[in-house]
């Protein structure tokens, strides 16, 4: 995905299949494509946007779990404690 990533552009990561039998979201591709031309081709830059989506969900089933289980059983769902 890397190269893929690296040797072409935001338009031919649109329309055009991935090299290697590889498949990627269309959202995620274009994030990190972005974020590879703010930040350089580091692995910095391509580990980006897997941990900010990470990070998210992780808040956002807090919030999900503290509304259904209440602020105990959502610091238990989060936490595994």
């Amino acid at each position: 995905m890397v190269q893929n990533v690296r040797e072409r552009g935001l338009i031919e990561l649109l329309f055009q299949a991935l090299d290697r039998g590889q498949v990627a979201p269309v959202g995620y591709l274009l994030l990190t494509k972005i974020t590879v031309l703010l930040f350089g081709e580091s692995e910095f830059a391509f580990r980006l946007v897997p941990f900010l989506a990470s990070v998210v969900a992780l808040a956002l089933f807090w919030l999900l779990a503290r509304r259904l289980l209440g602020p105990a059983g959502a610091l238990v769902a989060t936490t595994g404690r």
